[in-house]
């Protein structure tokens, strides 16, 4: 008889801590899920010109942008007519 309280008290035991994992789980998830969008929406990166992910793939900057440190004021001038 003593055998089968422990038993029941295992499971009564094992059903709260995984209930408990679940609700932990959850919040986890949520947090790993807010994270995981500011990431990737909000935080911006110094190699994608100070934009977060989601801008620079909907709205890539133009390759004249990118050179202009590198190119002549003048040529910048020109190469910016052409466009």
């Amino acid at each position: 008889m003593d055998s089968i309280k422990i038993f029941k008290d295992g499971i009564k035991r094992y059903i709260i801590s995984a209930i408990d994992f679940k609700s932990k789980m959850d919040d986890f998830n949520c947090d790993m899920m807010n994270y995981l969008l500011w990431i990737n929406i909000q935080k911006p990166y110094s190699s994608l010109n100070n934009l977060p992910p989601i801008k620079y793939l909907l709205f890539p900057p133009s390759p004249l942008s990118t050179l202009s440190p590198f190119i002549s004021p003048i040529y910048y001038g020109i190469l910016q007519n052409i466009e």
